[in-house]
């Protein structure tokens, strides 16, 4: 039943059961999607005026606006007459509110609706009648907490029947067998005799008797063997008997060798005789003199002819000069010899002295070589000259010759301590003994080692992974990288120098690293040093043992756009500390402290932006002064730079 005192229904909220009867309460308005216009912000037709209601209402009050100013003088009664008042901007009329409730939704479908519907006193009903059904069959029901379902029983008894089957399987069924106190009873109730074929295969066995006399009759046999035994500590096997025996028949041969068969030869004592028997029947010399005295007249030419045999030939043998040996030949026994000497000494005391003329002034020098040098007539002194034609690598490093190195037309030769040196003059080549290229990755798989081509050098620096790489003791491109932990040596008793030149436009930045392990991965037994160039002007070095120690320092605005820098990394022997340059200044030493690097197996450059590099050296010794020159002053070599090209070997 709705009622009210308007012919035509207006309602806040309406609400009905969704799905009818049994389902919640649901607003009209939300049902269908909830379709028309939110009223939660109207406000009732019955318990408010439109403005013209309002305006009509103070009109026929006949208040003029002095009759109103004396009923509302006070400010007191004014608060309290606005307080019962809406403000216009915020609050509409009755009217307004009733066109916005007209577009609402028609009220008569829905009473038809609620008209079908079931009243409370049968949902009420209803609910209890369920309910009673619900004890009713609860009372058959046991609680999920202390039930197993179906598919729970049949697994328990699943696991049961095979727990049963396979315990049954070690037994048997008490019908077909015996228990041990049946078994024993019937055992001692039966003779052997029962036992068909127990009898004699117990017969066929030794009683304890004879067992007892076998293992004494064994033991006497195994004494009566062991008395023809020896202990193998105190003995030697076939094997080893063997060998001993071969070994003396070698020491017995090696002896042997040096001997002689007494069949075959004579002792010390049998050879004494038989010399003394010889000697009974021989003759000394005197006494062949004498012989041969008797037999001058007689002696025939038989390779024996005695001088005095021979008539006058000591008479001629005495005119001949006698037999010079050492030390008794006189100036006497030599005519005009003495006189010969006399005038030559005189002769080459006259000889004057040879000389050089050595920077404009004459030494004297009997004698002297000259290499690449050509002879030639000095009319002005009238003298032979030597002009010296050195060989190219032979020409002093003067100051001119220095000059043109700075400024790039012509790059000093290395030294024997150079690995490798890229002057960058025109073209990209190594001057040093290795003969070096720089590479570059190619855009194939890299795998573990990476595949390199030819690099073209430009300002443009590469980023890392492209970046422009050198590995030393190596011929890549041509034969590419394939082990780690050949390149130069860097061990504490090994020293080291990497020197270069750079020049960074605005925004670019340049990075020198070098690492003891050749593949493309960074992780150990990679160690990295890098020596850094930031875009700010900053400078830094840093290295990691790729394992969990670093160490890192900067030195800030060393650096500006468009000028050349110098810079140089060296490490002596003896340690593992690095002393790091910038324009001759010691700026950064430091002990490598973890893992130290045993080589220098590659060596990379990458950055951002543009910069420019030149006069790229390595050396095997440290050139530049660890220490200062004074106690107050730093460690630098800033005064022999200058100005252009600049690297060690033209200090």
């Amino acid at each position: 039943m709705l009622t009210g005192s308007r012919s035509t229904g207006y309602y806040d909220e309406l609400f009905v059961r969704n799905p009818p009867r049994v389902g919640p309460l649901q607003s009209v308005t939300s049902l269908g999607g909830g379709g028309g216009v939110d009223i939660s912000g109207k406000r009732d037709i019955s318990d408010s005026y439109s403005r013209s209601e309002t305006a009509t209402l103070i009109s026929a009050s006949g208040y003029s606006e002095s009759e109103a100013n004396a009923l509302f003088q006070t400010v007191s009664a004014s608060t309290e007459a606005l307080d019962s008042k809406r403000d216009v901007s915020d609050s509409m009329s009755t009217t307004e509110v009733g066109v916005l409730l007209d577009e609402k939704v028609d009220v008569t479908p829905y009473q038809n609706t609620l008209a079908g519907l079931a009243t409370t006193t049968d949902l009420n009903a209803a609910i209890t009648n369920l309910d009673d059904e619900i004890v009713t069959r609860l009372t058959l029901k046991l609680d999920k907490g202390s039930a197993y379902s179906t598919s729970e029983v049949d697994t328990l008894l699943a696991d049961a029947a095979s727990s049963t089957s396979a315990a049954l399987s070690t037994k048997r069924d008490e019908s077909e067998s015996y228990s041990k106190t049946q078994v024993d009873t019937l055992l001692s109730a039966q003779p052997i005799s029962t036992v068909t074929g127990l009898q004699a295969g117990l017969d066929a066995k030794a009683s304890l008797t004879q067992l007892n006399q076998e293992i004494s009759t064994l033991g006497d046999s195994v004494t009566t063997r062991m008395t023809g035994k020896r202990d193998k500590d105190g003995s030697y096997s076939s094997i080893q008997v063997d060998q001993l025996f071969s070994d003396a028949a070698d020491s017995s041969a090696a002896a042997l060798s040096t001997k002689r068969d007494e069949n075959q030869s004579y002792t010390i004592t049998q050879i004494d005789n038989l010399v003394s028997g010889v000697r009974a029947e021989s003759y000394t010399a005197v006494e062949i003199d004498e012989l041969l005295d008797t037999k001058h007249p007689t002696i025939g030419n038989n390779g024996s002819l005695d001088i005095a045999a021979i008539g006058q030939l000591s008479a001629a043998l005495s005119s001949f000069q006698p037999l010079i040996t050492s030390g008794n030949l006189s100036i006497a026994m030599t005519s005009g010899l003495q006189t010969a000497l006399d005038t030559l000494a005189t002769s080459v005391e006259a000889i004057p002295t040879s000389q050089i003329r050595v920077n404009g002034n004459w030494v004297e020098q009997s004698q002297f070589a000259l290499s690449n040098g050509v002879p030639e007539l000095d009319l002005g002194l009238g003298i032979w000259a030597w002009r010296a034609l050195p060989l190219f690598s032979e020409i002093q490093r003067d100051a001119a010759r220095i000059l043109h190195a700075r400024m790039g037309h012509l790059p000093l030769e290395v030294g024997s301590d150079c690995l490798c040196y890229f002057p960058r003059v025109s073209e990209n080549l190594d001057m040093g003994p290795g003969s070096l290229n720089f590479v570059t990755p190619t855009a194939d798989e890299q795998g573990e080692w990476g595949i390199y081509e030819y690099a073209n050098l430009t300002d443009a620096m590469p980023s890392y992974n492209a970046a422009y790489r050198l590995f030393p003791n190596r011929a890549v491109p041509e034969v590419q990288v394939s082990s780690r932990g050949i390149g130069w040596s860097t061990t504490e008793n090994d020293a080291y120098c990497i020197e270069f030149q750079a020049k960074r436009s605005a925004g670019g930045s340049f990075n020198i690293s070098w690492t003891a392990d050749a593949d493309v991965d960074s992780e150990s037994p990679d160690f990295i040093t890098t020596f850094k160039l930031r875009a700010n002007g900053d400078v830094a070095y840093q290295w990691q043992d790729r394992i969990s120690v670093s160490e890192d320092d900067t030195e800030s605005g060393l650096t500006q756009v468009d000028k050349w820098n110098h810079f140089a990394i060296q490490k002596p022997a003896g340690g593992n500390r690095l002393y790091y340059y910038a324009d001759g200044l010691l700026i950064f030493d430091t002990d490598v402290t973890s893992n130290p690097p045993q080589n220098l197996d590659a060596l990379l450059i990458n950055g951002t932006g543009n910069v420019a590099f030149r006069e790229l050296l390595v050396r095997s010794t440290c050139p530049f002064p660890l220490f200062p020159f004074s106690p107050a002053s730093p460690v630098s070599f800033a005064s022999v730079i200058g100005k252009g090209r600049f690297n060690s070997y033209m200090l």
